[in-house]
């Protein structure tokens, strides 16, 4: 029996080292279209859906999310692609189940369209109805309603083999409550929101059928396309749990039964810009207990726009920003949207002045810039701060100096000053006293200590 187990154990191991790959390869490969191109032919013989290879690439999907087939068809083309033998699925799979894996063919009929029968329309931008519960279960298992990570609960983060990976933050106690009470008959529906997504310069295929009055059917095709002009996403805004219960319930009753579960979920369906749809996950998970920096990292206002600002004029920071702790360690960002915002906050610029702003926001991006660059080009590896100036937290520091310094006029003699008393003074004792290492710093000691340090030197 403890041969069975290690051998068990063995396995699980191995598909576990086959995640890490694969999720190192959708990080490294998004703009490798060609091999996108190729990988949605291997899933299109296959049968597969040929979205999931568009939902891995943008982040509304994670490698949990893919069955077995599915894994094996994206690891064995990667493998045929990059030339890459780690990703070699006989590595990971017993025989049978390459043998299964080759002879497979889904001959089931792909869903392309949201359909919702006699919706009420509100404006041209809310519509309210029902879905039945077989709907629900055709449209996540086709890929039409999608979990947008800009616009959802935070992520888990779990570290395999000194790599993080991203998950999906579902709580399955709740989903396994959920799916037990709709099949027992006893689930207290409650309405789901869901976003068609409008964005500048597309054109979103949703169509209202108005049939009399206000009420009329609707159909949405989304297509997962960003270069085309009809590109079309459906999100999940709020219903997650639910709509993962009803598909489980569904299954179920299914598997035990050969019918479809009978049931309904009410909708209100919006069309919001991404700025929209953050608000309205923030007032809805404002009243849960969920973490409190995701939901700062939702806010939409003066502070996060001039953050916008200095992290857009920034060669260091553009492209380069998290928008959470975790999912920074987890991306490879220098730095993340919460602290930058919450340091701009602490040190009370005035971002209300718009005019000003602009030319702040500016003059901090090339303070930070220049910065990092001299610091780069002076680096020396026995010294300590070397190691730990591009720690996420450290940009607390930079974004401090550069408010302080943007209006002087310093020069390369003014930058290196500083850069030696940073080397100076911080080393790891300094990083573990301020805690600059950890998610619980504190933004004010280290405000305060990077501007005596600016005292001292200019």
């Amino acid at each position: 029996m403890s041969n069975i187990n290690k051998v068990k154990s063995n396995i699980k191991k191995d598909i576990e080292e086959l995640n890490v790959f694969l999720s190192k390869i959708i990080e490294k490969e998004v703009d490798n279209f060609k091999l996108q191109k190729e990988l949605n032919k291997s899933f299109g013989k296959k049968g597969l859906n040929q979205r999931m290879v568009k939902c891995l690439f943008s982040g509304t999907k994670v490698i949990a999310d893919m069955s077995d087939i599915e894994k094996m068809t994206f690891a064995d083309t990667c493998h045929k692609a990059l030339k890459d033998d780690n990703l070699n699925i006989v590595k990971y799979y017993s025989d049978m189940k390459v043998v299964e894996w080759s002879n497979y063919i889904n001959i089931s009929e792909t869903i392309d369209e949201i359909y919702g029968e006699d919706f009420r329309k509100i404006n041209s931008y809310e519509y309210h109805g029902d879905f039945t519960y077989k709907q629900v279960y055709d449209y996540m298992k086709n890929l039409l309603w999608l979990y947008y990570p800009s616009t959802q609960r935070s992520s888990k983060y779990r570290e395999v083999n000194n790599t993080m990976i991203r998950e999906i933050n579902v709580n399955k106690k709740a989903v396994n409550e959920i799916s037990n009470l709709i099949l027992d008959g006893k689930f207290e529906s409650t309405e789901i929101i869901l976003n068609c997504m409008i964005l500048k310069g597309k054109t979103p295929q949703i169509k209202f059928d108005k049939m009399y009055k206000e009420i009329g059917d609707i159909i949405i095709k989304p297509n997962y396309d960003i270069d085309n002009d009809n590109y079309t996403i459906c999100t999940i805004l709020d219903g997650y749990h639910r709509i993962i219960g009803i598909c489980k319930a569904v299954e179920i009753h299914n598997e035990k039964t050969g019918e479809w579960l009978e049931g309904k979920i009410s909708c209100k369906l919006v069309l919001a810009d991404i700025v929209r749809a953050k608000r309205i996950v923030e007032l809805v998970f404002k009243r849960t207990d969920d973490d409190k920096n995701w939901l700062k990292s939702l806010e939409q206002n003066d502070f996060t726009e001039f953050v916008d600002m200095v992290v857009s004029n920034s060669s260091v920071l553009k492209n380069n920003v998290a928008d959470i702790y975790e999912q920074c360690n987890y991306s490879n960002k220098v730095t993340y949207k919460v602290i930058l915002t919450d340091t701009v906050k602490k040190l009370n610029i005035d971002v209300a002045n718009k005019s000003a702003t602009l030319f702040a926001a500016n003059d901090m991006a090339k303070f930070i810039d220049y910065m990092i660059d001299i610091i780069e080009e002076t680096k020396k590896n026995d010294v300590e701060f070397d190691k730990y100036y591009l720690l996420p937290n450290m940009f607390i520091g930079y974004l401090t100096m550069a408010y302080m310094l943007k209006d002087k006029d310093l020069n390369a003699s003014n930058y290196l000053s500083i850069i030696n008393s940073l080397r100076e003074k911080i080393n790891t004792n300094t990083v573990k006293n301020l805690k600059i290492d950890t998610k619980k710093c504190s933004v004010n000691k280290i405000i305060a200590y990077f501007e005596n340090i600016v005292g001292e030197v200019i």
